[in-house]
């Protein structure tokens, strides 16, 4: 059976939305009528990618046993006896738990494609093993779950989901620009926090006064904060786009 076609939500860093880009397509396919079935999805408990399952076909996780605690992995075998014509696979670099059927959940993906299912499956940029040294220079922690980049270099189609630099400072309707809070509760999280929110005027960035909600005018000491905060994410932003260089460079190479 001919090997079918592999989809991966590449995130630039970790909580940028790749699952729920994934579990988005994964409603649209089937609106269209296709075959879509949930394989294995982390939430993480976040609710609203916990709600995006909600009207997803799930296949059930198998339990297994280990040092005395109880974990949950992907069904292989439940997975190939529905065969779907689409499978969704979160976490691509993930370890599977000792005395499964595969050391790591992307030879779960190879082994699907095989069976002739198609997969969607999501992985963060610091878990490629090429960019892992890259990782650790940043952030000064050793990625321990990696995925070889031949795994990647096969895919059919790889989606980058980032988070834009003006994604605002509390939740909001857009991750497009400074928004206000979407919700009186949202607004009341901002108060609790000390966080501002700028007012975005159509097609520009205004930052009306910045005003804190309910709080007096930020202070020196705030101010030097704030510069700190911005350098900071500054220097993010920076390693963020070497590492977008070094991706480019490595899936460009035969």
């Amino acid at each position: 059976m001919a090997r079918r076609k592999l989809r991966i939500h590449l995130g630039a860093a970790p909580g940028v939305g790749k699952t729920y880009a994934m579990l988005s397509e994964a409603h649209r396919r089937v609106e269209r009528g296709t075959d879509c079935v949930v394989a294995f999805v982390e939430h993480h408990h976040r609710l609203r990618t916990e709600v995006m399952l909600h009207g997803l076909e799930q296949t059930p996780r198998k339990e297994l046993q280990y040092r005395g605690s109880t974990f949950t992995e992907m069904d292989d075998d439940a997975v190939l006896a529905r065969h779907p014509e689409v499978a969704l696979v979160d976490q691509l670099a993930h370890t599977n738990v000792p005395g499964s059927r595969n050391a790591k959940r992307w030879q779960d993906v190879e082994e699907l494609l095989a069976a002739g299912i198609n997969v969607i499956s999501t992985v963060n940029i610091q878990h490629l093993e090429s960019l892992s040294d890259v990782g650790e220079s940043i952030t000064g922690v050793r990625q321990r779950e990696t995925v070889p980049d031949e795994v990647v270099r096969r895919a059919d189609q790889i989606e980058l989901v980032d988070m834009s630099r003006s994604a605002g400072c509390c939740p909001s309707t857009s991750t497009a620009g400074w928004s206000r809070p979407s919700s009186p509760r949202s607004a009341a999280k901002c108060r609790r926090s000390g966080w501002h929110w700028a007012h975005r005027d159509t097609g520009r960035h205004h930052r009306r006064a910045r005003r804190r909600l309910g709080r007096p005018e930020p202070g020196l000491a705030t101010s030097v904060a704030a510069n700190a905060t911005r350098a900071a994410t500054a220097a993010a932003s920076t390693a963020v786009r070497c590492l977008r260089l070094r991706l480019r460079l490595c899936m460009g190479t035969s």
